[in-house]
């Protein structure tokens, strides 16, 4: 059996995707008085009961709250650790509500090494995962299409080929629902990195996260969204990888000498 879309460099897309990922999800304190304010409502018939317009009112306005905070959230990158370090030390101190991993579907795109290490991370935190890869069998979705339409979060893990340059683009950002996340940490032409930002300007992608770029280093300045988180291709750059690197490189030039 193929290593299936292999890439040697050790990526580390799970700190992208810790800053990164969140859903459209309703405060649950928020969610049980919504509930109960329309339970009292439709206890009440027209003119029974004098304080039915209060309870209305107040209803709309804690369902309009509610909205503006799911906005919010929806808005921007969630778990905000530069933003929230960064706070502290101006002397402010708020404690806003942040998803959690548990519960999102990770759908990855390559299987090989880095993939199959991505998924078992991903396990760890409750994270249900789908996979595509046409040359492992353990890859369990039955094609691209498929996998994109089940994933809360998208994260590549292929290498560049004829094959897969260009292989997420606007028809493939399309499939996925809106509200997802994407992140790039395997090569900047997998991406149509122009239709992915078009996709995250026009919100239909809540979030997105590059290692990599097209071209690399970018020629032209990037959106200031906070909800797009950049590096500069680092995520296999760890002191035990280019230590790792070099002993290989070395045992393969002894070897051919």
């Amino acid at each position: 059996m193929s290593d299936g879309w292999a890439i040697d460099d050790a990526a580390a897309p799970l700190e992208l995707l810790a800053d990164l990922v969140a859903r459209r999800e309703e405060p649950a304190g928020e969610r049980r008085q919504c509930r109960h304010l329309v339970g009292i409502q439709r206890a009440h018939e027209p003119g029974r009961d004098q304080h039915e317009h209060e309870v209305a009112e107040k209803r709309d306005a804690i369902e309009q709250q509610r909205q503006q905070d799911v906005e919010q959230t929806h808005a921007q990158p969630q778990c905000r650790i530069a933003a929230n370090d960064a706070a502290v030390r101006r002397g402010e101190w708020s404690t806003p509500s942040t998803p959690v991993l548990d519960g999102k579907t990770l759908g990855i795109v390559g299987l090989g090494q880095v993939g199959s290490l991505v998924a078992r991370l991903a396990g760890a935190f409750g994270m249900p995962v789908e996979a595509y890869d046409p040359y492992v069998s353990e890859a369990r979705a039955p094609s691209l299409d498929a996998l994109l339409e089940i994933s809360d979060i998208l994260t590549l893990h292929v290498p560049l080929t004829h094959e897969t340059r260009k292989m997420i683009g606007a028809r493939e950002i399309a499939l996925l629902a809106r509200g997802s996340y994407l992140i790039n940490a395997a090569r900047g032409e997998v991406l149509d990195q122009n239709a992915a930002l078009d996709a995250l300007a026009r919100d239909h992608l809540a979030g997105m996260a590059l290692d990599v770029f097209d071209p690399e280093p970018p020629d032209a300045p990037l959106p200031d969204d906070p909800r797009l988180i950049l590096t500069p291709h680092v995520a296999g750059c760890s002191y035990e990888v280019k230590t790792t690197v070099g002993g290989k490189l070395f045992e393969k030039i002894a070897a051919f000498f």
